[in-house]
């Protein structure tokens, strides 16, 4: 899903939620893909502010230039793994 800000995020929360009911509070990575676009920059800002309120972790990435790969893989395995003792 495209997501540009705060309703794109509350639309994608409302349909986890409907699809399972409790998956929409479980802990979320927004994976900013396409990070080396200029739209992609642009919206950056707005995305970044969006995640935030939702209380989720961003990353830009770009696939095609291999860039932040490892820390999406990284913040992923921190999620799957839950808080260290």
């Amino acid at each position: 899903m495209l997501v540009r800000g705060r309703e794109e995020l509350r639309i994608l929360r409302q349909e986890l939620e409907a699809y399972q009911p409790g998956l929409s509070g479980r802990v979320g990575l927004v994976v900013a893909n396409k990070a080396d676009l200029p739209a992609a920059r642009a919206n950056a800002p707005r995305l970044a502010e969006a995640a935030c309120a939702a209380g989720l972790r961003i990353v830009p990435a770009s696939a095609k230039l291999g860039d932040n790969l490892s820390k999406v893989v990284k913040e992923m395995l921190r999620i799957r793994d839950g808080p260290r003792s």
